[in-house]
């Protein structure tokens, strides 16, 4: 288990207290509005004049878009809701496959706002031109000048770098001279431009947690090994000469806060970049270092126990024999044994996620750092809530409740886990969404017994799974293809395979309004389909005539125009 050495810890607890420094006052939760002028410039054809705001949400690891709409003149008006202050990003939507994309990886510059606040920006994208009016304006302006003045003249940690594989001491050499240097052309900057306290806050967490992530990001692209002792150790090494600015231009060392009751809400970094992109790197690191047990079978006992639990609506003689086994009492018969290998192998991938789910949720929650483990699970947690995966989370959950203390980032995870399942349970199966039922295929031929139902119409055939992101993706592809051919003799054939449970599979039917015919398969007949296709990965597609030939076993992707071009001349 990890941090269990009493030094290792008592250096963790100084360091996560020092990031939650309570040193600046914020206000309660509430709105920041920004208008403003917008003037953009196409510079490559990707380019499109649409632009919006982002920030990295603290809780939850992900990206929240703001979306931002312009009149003819290029002005605008933004609303978004805030719970302490945060550093907004500026950017523009580019055009990527058919498709606007939010690149979030291109800024154009970054900015301030506190909840509460009603703040003003004009920019101009060629020649480079931005202004600031309203709350906030003083200390955006003074973000803005410092920020050019660094790029200017303080070189870029990955600068010269490049492709090189670099040691670990290397590295930190790097970086402890990188950080020096930073450190020195703050103190310089600070003492000749007055700058707010904020501002020369911000300025310093830009610099120590900028260092951090480096150090992360750097030995994962040379290929070293990274874990939570390393990190801490390079920690101590930069806060030996942490220093920070004073109001009179001198430097002083940093004095931490050892209340062990801070709250999330007032902390002093919550809305910087770089300390949440620290924050990003140390948890994947953590999650990179969890070990996988293997897998040597499953007890039938903890099986029964499970389904008793998941799945109250089971028929009756299935509920009889899980009970049985839920006991553990008396010999069963063939026939039991045979019945319980059935429901095995019908919920295996099921049971294992959530077996899963709950032992990773475990590795954060023996973290014994309050606020770490508390921030760390209910991430873990938030990354889970969507319909391929917030099925696995049900053992997790009380686990979670009994193991977080912190009342706000619990609270704020439960009612973001009420309202993801009640929009499941809402969700309507598209009106002509065909499931059909698997249980009477069986053999090497099971795609041909499939196949003959639809005798007479061509058929494009998706073979994908629920836990597969580029096949839910390219079932918006789909969609478009499906229109073109409507009223006409085809069947759009979708077969979900390797997947946990159906509940996933209808989820996803339900969310992305997939009409069409559906099958489930379970592990055996997931076999048999992805060897009649030859199928090497997913998503994978296919095409059958008329005649129930299999003309391509491995088609072109719905979005490809070919793929229009093949399905209409069969349909000829």
């Amino acid at each position: 288990m990890f941090l269990q050495l009493n030094a290792l810890n008592k250096l963790w607890c100084l360091l996560f207290i020092s990031f939650f420094i309570t040193s600046i006052t914020y206000a309660q939760v509430g709105d920041l509005t920004i208008t403003g002028n917008i003037k953009l410039k196409k510079q490559h054809d990707r380019e499109l004049d649409e632009c919006f705001l982002h920030y990295q949400d603290m809780f939850s690891g992900e990206t929240v878009i703001i979306p931002i709409v312009k009149d003819s003149n290029g002005d605008f008006s933004v609303s978004m809701q805030l719970e302490t202050y945060q550093q907004i990003y500026f950017s523009k939507v580019v055009k990527a496959n058919n498709q606007n994309r939010y690149n979030t990886g291109m800024v154009y510059f970054s900015f301030f706002g506190k909840p509460g606040q009603t703040m003003q920006f004009n920019f101009g994208q060629d020649p480079f031109k931005l202004s600031f009016s309203g709350d906030f304006s003083l200390e955006n302006k003074q973000y803005q000048s410092f920020m050019e003045a660094q790029d200017r003249e303080v070189k870029n940690v990955y600068e010269g770098i490049g492709e090189k594989k670099l040691t670990s001491a290397q590295i930190y050499e790097v970086i402890l001279k990188s950080n020096a240097e930073q450190l020195e052309f703050n103190k310089k900057y600070f003492n000749n431009h007055p700058t707010s306290p904020f501002i020369q806050q911000q300025a310093y967490f830009n610099s120590i947690y900028g260092a951090q992530g480096a150090a992360i990001n750097l030995n994962l692209i040379s290929g070293n090994y990274v874990d939570q002792a390393m990190i801490a150790d390079f920690y101590k090494m930069l806060t030996k000469s942490v220093v920070t600015n004073d109001k009179d231009g001198s430097f002083k060392n940093l004095a931490f806060n050892p209340d062990n009751n801070l709250s999330f809400k007032n902390a002093g970094a919550l809305g910087n970049r770089e300390y949440k992109n620290f924050l990003t790197a140390y948890f994947q690191v953590f999650q990179r270092n969890i070990k996988r047990p293997q897998i040597n079978g499953i007890d039938d006992k903890d099986m029964a126990v499970y389904l008793l639990s998941k799945y109250p609506d089971l028929k009756p003689e299935e509920k009889s024999l899980l009970k049985q086994y839920s006991d553990d009492k008396g010999e069963r018969t063939g026939e039991e044994k045979a019945a319980m290998a059935g429901l095995v192998t019908r919920y295996f991938n099921e049971f294992l996620q959530t077996k899963d789910r709950r032992r990773e949720l475990g590795e954060y929650l023996a973290i014994r750092d309050p606020m770490l483990r508390d921030l760390g699970a209910t991430r873990y947690l938030f990354k889970k809530l969507n319909y391929t995966e917030v099925e696995y989370l049900l053992t997790s959950i009380d686990d979670y409740k009994n193991g977080v203390e912190n009342a706000y980032l619990k609270n704020t995870f439960l009612k973001a886990y009420k309202d993801v399942l009640a929009r499941l349970k809402d969700g309507k199966m598209p009106q002509f969404a065909v499931l059909n039922s698997a249980t009477s295929l069986t053999g090497d031929d099971l795609l041909k017994q499939i196949a003959e139902k639809y005798k007479g119409k061509v058929i494009y055939l998706d073979l994908w799974a629920t836990w597969c992101g580029p096949c839910i993706a390219g079932m918006d592809s789909s969609q478009g293809l499906k229109k073109s051919f409507e009223g006409k003799e085809i069947v759009f054939l979708y077969i979900c395979v390797n997947s946990p449970n159906e509940t996933g599979w209808k989820n996803i039917i339900a969310a992305k309004k997939l009409d069409g015919e559906h099958f489930f398969l379970d592990r055996t007949q997931s076999s048999s389909a992805a060897k009649a296709l030859n199928v090497m990965g997913i998503p994978h597609y296919a095409i059958i005539d008329k005649d129930g030939n299999l003309v391509e076993k491995k088609a072109t992707t719905p979005g490809d125009a070919k793929t229009q071009k093949t399905l209409g001349l069969l349909l000829q």
